[in-house]
């Protein structure tokens, strides 16, 4: 029996195209395992954001807005936030870095990471704000804080094991 190679070319293309989405959705399911740290709130890095704005800079065309969107809906739904809050944060943060693409190319991680900085704080307050919203009161934003700086913390991990990821299982520089 002889097995069509070019089905199984195919197969490994897709497996791999698929892979930032996938990777992703892991990022938001670890999410949930929090670090248990003295005095606060369980508090974990927002692995999917990080997610999010990398694929959403170097491959947006494998990080399409519809499944930024069902990511987000996916997180709503695993760490009990209101369903919508953090999908529309996340379709935020892809439109954001998408509209700033050209000004990101080629420019140096410190450059990058102070992108991050920005658009994850925009998103963080936006997040705050809704959530207050949604809850009809201020909310502490002690937590947020820190994982706001948490997240800011491992982002330099997540961006050289994405950008070794690309170079690995994507094949591109």
């Amino acid at each position: 029996m002889t097995v069509n190679p070019s089905l199984w070319t195919r197969m490994e293309i897709a497996s791999r195209r698929m892979t930032p989405v996938m990777l992703t959705v892991l990022a938001s399911l670890l999410t949930v395992i929090p670090a248990r740290i003295p005095a606060l709130q369980p508090v974990v890095p927002l692995w999917p954001m990080m997610m999010v704005f990398h694929w959403s800079l170097y491959r947006p065309d494998l990080m399409p807005v519809t499944a930024v969107l069902l990511i987000g809906l996916l997180h709503d739904a695993l760490i009990g936030a209101p369903i919508g809050l953090n999908a529309l944060v996340f379709v935020m943060i892809h439109g954001a870095v998408n509209s700033q693409r050209r000004f990101f190319t080629r420019k140096p991680f410190g450059i990058i990471w102070l992108g991050f900085a920005v658009v994850s704080a925009a998103g963080l307050a936006a997040a705050w704000l809704l959530g207050s919203l949604w809850n009809r009161h201020v909310l502490s934003p002690d937590a947020l804080i820190f994982q706001y700086l948490l997240t800011l913390g491992c982002f330099a991990l997540v961006f050289r094991l994405m950008l070794g990821w690309q170079r690995v299982v994507l094949g591109q520089t």
